[in-house]
């Protein structure tokens, strides 16, 4: 038996025969911010989540995945075909990963077993250790595989390596003197018309000729036309006018405005009241008692407690006697 898997090994293809290359069980970047953080408790040792997660329990080593060795792989998917769903064992149903886990640790420590024998001396086997999550993750991956192969072979989408007939010609070197230096680039402008949308006003009219017989004195010749006025800046409004005169719309001011200031102005003209924009307060109302004709105030006599008013002038009492009274009424007091 030793020799025929020693003459199956020799069988193998150099690759298989190669060292198992583990797959990494850290993440070179560690997710960072809100709803990036990993499972577990955080820890300042890069893969140890991801390690504990592979381990069997505590006195375990780490477990793999059966893709990272053809081998495994072969002897797993073989152990799929013998054990193709769960079976009752002595009253107990186990499940198919167990079967098939269990089988699997027995070919593993009679490979182990044989260490100092011929199998493990002139063989370089590694079965290294497995678990049912890490089986059932390979084996339900294999299965997807399949099924987007079966999906993708009906509708001639599969992807195929592209590789040219003719191999592609050199990269070309980028040149290190630059295109185009030192001259200028021509740029085609058209000459700025004043408008409403540049900001700035028409130019002004033409001064009008003078009468015939009259010509310039010494003082306008040579003189600068008078210049233009000055343009409004969008959002300033002009100065308001004196006290008499109404202001003239600015060119952003509205008709209701216009018209408010229009009307203030006048009304401060008129009765030289407050200034435009300030409000007027409005003037108090008295209340006078309908009993004796004063106003109600506490300086004629009047107060008020518990909802009820008093006047001293009917009541025949002062305010501070009738006060007291009350409070005892009321059972108020310090």
């Amino acid at each position: 038996m030793v020799d025929r898997l020693i003459l199956l090994w020799n069988r193998l293809p150099e690759q298989d025969k190669q060292r198992v290359v583990y797959p990494p069980r850290y993440r070179e970047r560690q997710p960072k911010g809100r709803f990036k953080a990993a499972k577990g408790k955080n820890t300042s040792c890069p893969g140890k989540e991801s390690l504990q997660r592979c381990l069997l329990g505590p006195n375990s080593s780490a477990a793999n995945w059966p893709s990272a060795s053809r081998l495994v792989e072969a002897i797993c998917s073989q152990l799929c075909q013998l054990h193709p769903a769960a079976t009752r064992v002595c009253g107990v149903m186990r499940t198919r990963w167990s079967l098939i886990l269990t089988d699997y640790v027995a070919i593993r420590e009679a490979v182990l077993a044989s260490r100092r024998r011929r199998l493990m001396a002139q063989t370089e086997i590694q079965l290294f250790q497995l678990n049912q999550r890490t089986l059932t993750q390979w084996f339900s991956e294999r299965q997807k595989e399949k099924g987007r192969d079966v999906l993708l072979q009906g509708t001639g989408v599969v992807p195929a390596a592209a590789v040219a007939v003719l191999p592609l010609p050199p990269a070309k070197g980028l040149s290190s003197v630059q295109v185009g230096q030192g001259q200028p680039f021509p740029f085609n402008v058209p000459d700025e018309q004043p408008g409403p949308s540049s900001g700035g006003l028409p130019p002004p009219p033409p001064p009008p000729p003078p009468p015939d017989g009259e010509q310039p004195g010494p003082s306008s010749v040579g003189l600068p036309p008078p210049p233009p006025p000055p343009a409004m800046l969008p959002g300033v409004f002009p100065a308001p006018a004196p006290a008499g005169q109404p202001p003239l719309p600015g060119p952003h001011m509205s008709r209701s405005t216009a018209y408010r200031k229009r009307k203030a102005a006048e009304a401060a003209a008129a009765e030289q009241g407050p200034l435009p924009g300030c409000k007027t307060r409005r003037p108090t109302t008295q209340y006078v008692c309908t009993k004796c004709g004063q106003p109600k105030t506490l300086a004629t006599g009047h107060t008020r407690l518990f909802d009820v008013v008093y006047c001293a002038s009917v009541g025949g009492k002062t305010v501070e006697e009738w006060r007291e009274e009350m409070n005892k009424k009321y059972k108020v007091g310090p």
